[in-house]
């Protein structure tokens, strides 16, 4: 019998197996899976409508609000395994790490540096989601001095 959660500010609580319901409902809600991969469903409460992934959901439900900027990580790389036990919060890196060994990271996982001669590691790596849902490994360095540069060239201007 699955264990349920209280969703937080939200009338529906959660399952541990990934399921979700209306506070004292029986049956389920129907969940749909997103272009990502994720499984996601909306939540509704009165005029407030927002659709949410479950995985998150399930991890602020069982494991508290996330800490700065934490990720849900799948642990065993697949994303459409909500089962309790395959999620825990974690840092980006964490989660690029993950994908990197389970061999579900796109963009260029081999490449260790940027072309400038950064780690692409710890934490000056980043992912970002591009046009398709493609993703793609930054370097936070070469980032930070792209942003910087631009933000000068604008001033001047």
């Amino acid at each position: 019998m699955p264990e349920w959660r209280r969703v937080p500010g939200w009338p529906y609580e959660v399952s541990d197996d990934g399921q979700v319901r209306r506070v004292g409902a029986s049956k389920p809600r129907k969940s749909f899976i997103a272009q990502n991969g994720y499984i996601i469903l909306t939540l509704c409460d009165g005029p407030r409508t927002r659709t949410f992934t479950v995985h998150r959901l399930m991890a602020r439900a069982f494991f508290g609000e996330p800490e700065g900027g934490q990720q849900v990580r799948h642990l065993d790389g697949n994303q459409k395994n909500n089962v309790i036990a395959n999620l825990a919060w974690g840092t980006q890196a964490e989660n690029v790490a993950d994908k990197v060994r389970h061999g579900t990271m796109r963009g260029r996982p081999h490449v260790t540096h940027c072309p400038q001669g950064h780690a692409m590691s710890g934490g000056n790596v980043r992912v970002e989601k591009r046009a398709g849902g493609r993703e793609v490994r930054v370097c936070v360095t070469c980032r930070r001095a792209s942003h910087a540069k631009y933000d000068r060239k604008r001033r001047a201007a």
